[in-house]
């Protein structure tokens, strides 16, 4: 493949996951089950895997999650702005900066210091 066939199979791929994109953040998303500490989600053409908020969990724990949820469900993080995109494997990856409470490490962190199990799969 040319550099001229390269770029416009790359630019292809970047316009395809833009609107990728685009269809998950236009869509509702509808809750499909609850797989044991997960929940999941359809939102378009994606599947998004959100963890429960578990009622026992400290408050603090809770709304960091409720925050986390609502970035992975709608696209707006209600602490920081996000940076999303369609991986070139078609996943979407969310990611908050750096000192969000709601970044995945941040709520590890978290938990590990208020003493909660917490799967790290988020």
């Amino acid at each position: 493949m040319n550099g001229r066939k390269a770029r416009a199979a790359r630019a292809a791929l970047r316009e395809r996951n833009e609107q990728l994109l685009v269809r998950i953040r236009s869509a509702e998303p509808v809750r499909v089950r609850t797989d044991g500490d997960d929940e999941v989600w359809e939102s378009g053409p994606a599947t998004l895997v959100v963890p429960v908020v578990c009622h026992d969990y400290p408050t603090e724990l809770r709304d960091v999650l409720v925050s986390y949820r609502a970035a992975i469900l709608t696209g707006v993080c209600p602490d920081c702005t996000i940076e999303e995109k369609v991986t070139e494997a078609g996943h979407l990856f969310t990611r908050h900066e750096a000192a969000c409470r709601a970044d995945a490490d941040q709520i590890a962190a978290l938990a590990e210091r208020l003493g909660v199990e917490f799967n790290r799969g988020i």
